[in-house]
């Protein structure tokens, strides 16, 4: 059984896209290095030889403030995104999340950047995983409660952020008309789709509960792919 696989080319469409939908919400180094840097080395994996497992990176993309998150707190509130994702190319065109897939999210007060607030993961299992396979769980002695996600790529856990931090001007960038906010829709529309329709099929055909047959299903073989390109298992 295959983790999740993406056409490559898409995945790299993806991550170009909100690198330049998110400038204005990040950072200056995040904006200029760090997030260039992490698309400078997913393109490298296409280059490099088939069927071998890489380690992508992401290294403390950091938000600017804001006072969007909790208005009634009064304070101003940053993020840094970090993660780590093991990759195989299988092909030309496809990619594999075969591994380790970990998105971190701290939040931090700006007035007191020493101390944490918050910490959360957006994650994929395997096939041992005893929660969902695409779940989050927050700070603690123990990776619990795996709560199911919708976030199954390094840039949709990033625009969950965004999403949180700036509810307000994050809503007003992705309801606009232009080339790149037509993009992302469309790639996320499409992902978001498969996914619901596989949890669909998991409750529909359960031989359980509805939330034991969602926690034990495992990926489809190339659910995230165009029909043709599917493989049969």
């Amino acid at each position: 059984m295959a983790g999740f696989r993406f056409l490559f080319p898409e995945l790299i469409q993806e991550t170009q896209v909100l690198t330049t939908l998110s400038k204005r919400f990040l950072e200056p180094n995040s904006r200029e290095k760090v997030f260039p840097s992490f698309l400078s080395n997913l393109r490298s994996i296409g280059r490099k030889p088939e069927e071998r497992v890489y380690s992508l990176k992401l290294q403390c993309l950091r938000t600017i403030p804001s006072d969007q998150y909790d208005r009634k707190a009064g304070k101003e509130i940053y993020a840094v995104i970090s993660g780590t994702w093991d990759l195989r190319r299988l092909g030309r065109r496809e990619i594999e999340f075969c591994g380790i897939a970990s998105t971190k999210i701290e939040l931090y007060a700006s007035d007191d950047p020493g101390k944490r607030l918050a910490m959360w993961r957006l994650e994929l299992g395997d096939e041992k995983s005893p929660g969902c396979y695409v779940h989050a769980h927050i700070l603690g002695a123990l990776p619990i409660p795996r709560l199911p996600s919708l976030f199954v790529t390094p840039m949709s856990a990033i625009e969950f952020v965004l999403g949180e931090l700036f509810q307000r001007d994050w809503a007003q960038v992705v309801a606009s008309d232009n080339k790149n906010v037509n993009r992302w829709r469309n790639i996320q529309t499409d992902r978001l789709q498969k996914l619901f329709a596989w949890y669909k099929d998991q409750i529909e055909n359960a031989d359980s509960s509805p939330w034991m047959a969602l926690k034990k299903a495992k990926p489809e073989d190339g659910m995230f792919l165009p029909k043709s390109r599917r493989r049969r298992s």
